[in-house]
């Protein structure tokens, strides 16, 4: 990376921490509009010599989300030691 790149990235992120309250009604109407949702299930796909693992959410309002996790260490839990319980 040379200066100029350098400082066009440093520019353009600074412009953008200075315009994010641009953004706050924007945010508060989506989060008032949003429905309440339940997390009915939790899948984990863990692929054989990998370091990743894949989790698919599932709602009661039949909203399926999947994501992905940053890379397993040798000092992670395991999906086995984690306990979900509802409230």
């Amino acid at each position: 990376m040379n200066r100029r790149n350098f400082l066009q990235k440093t520019c353009l992120g600074a412009a953008g921490l200075m315009s994010i309250d641009r953004f706050t009604p924007l945010k508060a109407a989506a989060i008032s509009a949003a429905p309440n949702l339940t997390i009915t299930k939790i899948e984990t796909v863990r692929f054989k010599n990998a370091h990743w693992i894949w989790v698919r959410l599932h709602t009661d309002a039949g909203v399926t989300g999947t994501g992905e996790t940053y890379p397993l260490s040798p000092n992670s839990a395991d999906f086995k030691d984690i306990r979900i319980t509802s409230q």
